[in-house]
């Protein structure tokens, strides 16, 4: 409800007044009265706000992650990527050869992938990167994987490979799709994995991981 003493009708679109003051817009998709704490903020729209109100755009954000989540994830991540001053463009292309990896299916109207770290489905997943774009990594396809947020949080700005040899990793980790990741990486960068591995965590951390994850050390 928008208390108001005035309407103006500007382009098929409602602006309500108190005095002055605008106090509600409505909102050019459900055609709503709402008060303008309603609606996100927009610097090229009218007073500042966007054309939709917050209700519409969250279930607008829906229905187009759950039809095309190539998309959505490619939008996201390069919006995160410009929030945080980082380059790293990562286009559609990329993202849907990676969900693919991950396995991505509807079950019950819900997009979900496989974590590939952990093994287990799950509707919150993110394009994650081997090395951070904050330090210098990219979104081509040999850089990125597709993760739980959970998963994507621990792992921070660390090397995934680092991040691996850590008990933070080795306690969520489910070996057999980490090995699977590992070696499809190096498939990825056209190396052996053997030479992938070392030249990213040296021959230690290669035996390291080799006794953690993969399966002829266990």
């Amino acid at each position: 409800m928008v208390r108001h003493d005035e309407i103006k009708v500007v382009r098929g679109r409602k602006r309500a007044f108190l005095g002055d003051e605008l106090v509600g817009l409505s909102c050019s998709s459900c055609r709503r009265l709402l008060p303008l704490k309603s609606f996100n903020a927009n610097k090229d729209g009218y007073a500042g706000k966007h054309r939709i109100c917050k209700n519409c755009n969250k279930q607008y954000l829906n229905d187009w992650r759950g039809e095309q989540p190539h998309k959505y994830l490619a939008s996201t991540h390069n919006t995160r990527a410009r929030q945080h001053g980082t380059k790293g463009y990562l286009d559609e292309y990329n993202t849907d050869i990676t969900l693919a990896c991950a396995g991505v299916r509807t079950i019950n109207g819900v997009n979900v992938a496989r974590c590939q770290v952990t093994g287990e489905w799950t509707s919150n997943f993110d394009v994650c990167h081997v090395q951070s774009l904050k330090v210098g990594g990219n979104s081509e396809y040999a850089n990125i994987f597709i993760a739980s947020r959970g998963v994507n949080i621990r792992q921070g700005n660390v090397h995934l490979l680092e991040w691996l040899l850590t008990e933070s990793a080795y306690e969520i980790a489910n070996p057999e799709y980490v090995e699977w990741l590992i070696t499809n990486l190096a498939q990825r960068n056209m190396k052996s994995v053997k030479d992938y591995v070392v030249s990213e965590v040296g021959l230690e951390g290669y035996t390291r991981l080799k006794e953690l994850y993969f399966e002829e050390y266990n």
